[in-house]
């Protein structure tokens, strides 16, 4: 159902863009990111996936070894192990999204190269995970923090081996930060990303006018943006282009996330939703709040209805089994995300469409 222009509250979708934002000010957040790790040897791509391809290429598996992945995770994550021919396994996850410690331990000198960690919503996982990790390290085992999820504040919640992040997932630029424990021979390729480039900043500039001025029909948009969707994934390693490095530092990641903590807090408060995930890490900043439904295809037309976009993470792979990850399939069949980024100024009215719904 399309979003009604006009009505004050849009609530999820993907960032808008406007021709105004080259005029703002540098505050050069992305850049110094991340803070005081002199540790990590930064490196840029265009995204989290060619970040990824890195990362694997790194790891140089050999025929008998392999690499563990939650069996609650984006089916595109697979994509990089799958086109390089590594071995991948998968590992329990339990409600609230947390690893099941005992589901890892087995694999350990079984020819285990490297566990993969989710920080599923942007909530931290290494307090937790920490007796494993160290179990991990001491083996030899690489650890790598998909950190996709995470706002820029999380240096103090970074532990792995390799890093990596997505900006794409909260603002209208793309660009990932690889952060790895040794120095890499990083080899960029000239990919050609102009097809995927044009359809998105398209349909960011006529979402924006839709939602400003109430041009254009939602499908105006949305086409462009399945056409870019299908135009990402490329062979090689892709850079960060410049322009969007410029653009993202104009960013203000800090004003946003205080925003959007806001948001959070004054939904928690309101005791209409109990989240799926521990959210007593004040510092995170969530890119969305999990709910378990028993009704989500009901609720999520409702929401749409009140223009609330919410998104689901995820809709699971076929190679994960059911009999063997029940729980990711229950949690599967039965999460929705409630969007948090909107203007504060509107969470009264944001709370009163929530109201509507859930009460």
């Amino acid at each position: 159902m399309p979003e009604i222009a006009g009505t004050g509250l849009v609530a999820g979708g993907e960032p808008p863009i406007s021709l105004l934002d080259v005029f703002h000010r540098r505050q050069g957040q992305f850049s110094d990111y991340p803070k005081s790790q002199d540790d990590y040897y930064k490196y840029y791509t265009f995204g989290a996936y060619y970040s990824l391809k890195v990362i694997i290429t790194e790891l140089g598996c050999r025929n008998n070894e392999y690499v563990l992945v939650p069996s609650y995770l984006c089916p595109s994550i697979l994509l990089p192990f799958q086109e390089a021919s590594v071995r991948y396994k998968f590992y329990n996850i339990r409600y609230g999204f947390l690893p099941d410690q005992n589901d890892i331990m087995p694999h350990i000198g079984n020819g285990l190269k490297a566990v993969l960690f989710i920080d599923y919503f942007g909530y931290p996982q290494k307090a937790f995970m920490q007796p494993v990790l160290s179990i991990l390290k001491n083996q030899g085992v690489t650890l790598i923090q998909d950190a996709v999820q995470s706002w820029i504040n999380n240096e103090d919640n970074l532990y792995g081996d390799f890093c990596f992040n997505s900006l794409r997932k909260y603002a209208p630029y793309e660009g990932s930060v690889l952060l790895s424990k040794r120095k890499l021979s990083l080899r960029y390729t000239n990919t050609r990303l102009l097809r995927f480039l044009c359809h998105k900043r398209y349909s960011q500039v006529l979402r924006y006018c839709h939602l400003k001025y109430g041009w254009f029909k939602p499908d105006t948009f949305l086409k462009h943006i399945e056409i870019s969707n299908q135009s990402y994934h490329r062979e090689g390693i892709a850079k960060l282009p410049k322009m969007n490095k410029h653009m993202l530092n104009k960013i203000d990641f800090d004003g946003r996330g205080k925003d959007r903590k806001l948001v959070v807090k004054a939904i928690l408060d309101s005791g209409l939703i109990e989240p799926l995930i521990d959210i007593s890490d004040s510092s995170a900043v969530p890119l969305g709040l999990p709910i378990y439904t028993k009704n989500r295809d009901m609720l999520r037309l409702e929401l749409i209805r009140r223009n609330i976009f919410c998104p689901i993470h995820w809709l699971l792979s076929s190679e994960i089994d059911r009999d063997s990850f029940r729980t990711s399939w229950d949690i599967q069949d039965h999460e929705l995300t409630l969007p948090v980024n909107i203007d504060p100024g509107l969470i009264n009215l944001y709370l009163e469409r929530l109201q509507e719904v859930f009460l």
